[in-house]
């Protein structure tokens, strides 16, 4: 419970998706040792697989993939957790079931990331030395947990894609050629930089003024009609 409540903290607080990543595999590795660990993304719209969090022993970074035949596509197309052994994933390899992708680990732990009846991504633990696997608790815990990360990396990322809407907008509004006012209920919240040109100011705050004292005479009564 207390790992479920530094995770909502962490989504609340982190400025960024990459300190928000961070501080789960903090959170995780209070539970279990998590120095091999990583987090993938499945971006729908692309058909790709994107790994924008990843530690690892010996390999510094992954780079996106298609679907394919990976552990972490299993995880995806099943929606369920899965977990191998060194053995169990040499035995798919030498049969044509699995790809491998970086080095072969001794256990390998994968957590299916869920939002809106779908799974969006996974959350990985991998061990290279003799540690032994997770036990029942501590597998329980994980998916627990599991569902509160992807819960809060779910909204951080619609914040982020939301800020990044707003930019682009507000980026194309400054360069218009014609002079824009942006109201909310009656009032002006913005005008942008041709607007302070055609009214022969350098800059001007429009916030808080009624917007209809920048409507002709002619077209107020229309307009609050």
């Amino acid at each position: 419970r207390d790992a479920s409540k530094r995770i909502v903290e962490a989504g609340l607080n982190a400025p960024g998706m990459a300190e928000l990543y961070a501080s789960i595999h903090a959170v995780i590795g209070t539970l279990v040792t998590a120095d091999n660990f990583y987090i993938a993304i499945y971006d729908q719209r692309k058909d790709l697989i994107e790994f924008p969090y990843y530690v690892d022993r010996h390999e510094t970074r992954a780079v996106p993939r298609r679907p394919a035949r990976g552990l972490t596509e299993m995880v995806l197309r099943t929606s369920s957790p899965l977990f191998l052994t060194q053995e169990e994933m040499q035995g798919m390899i030498e049969r044509g079931e699995m790809d491998l992708h970086g080095r072969l680990s001794r256990w390998w732990l994968g957590i299916p990331l869920t939002g809106e009846n779908r799974v969006f991504g996974v959350m990985a633990v991998q061990s290279y030395s003799d540690n032994p696997p997770l036990d029942e608790r501590q597998h329980e815990a994980l998916l627990t947990l599991s569902g509160t990360a992807a819960l809060v990396i779910e909204r951080k990322r619609f914040e982020a894609a939301l800020g990044e809407s707003e930019t682009r907008y507000r980026t194309v509004i400054d360069r218009a050629n014609d002079g824009i006012i942006l109201a909310r209920d009656g009032r002006v919240v913005f005008g942008n930089p041709k607007l302070h040109s055609m009214l022969g100011v350098e800059e001007i705050d429009f916030s808080g003024q009624p917007f209809t004292d920048f409507l002709a005479p002619a077209e107020r009564e229309k307009v609050l009609e």
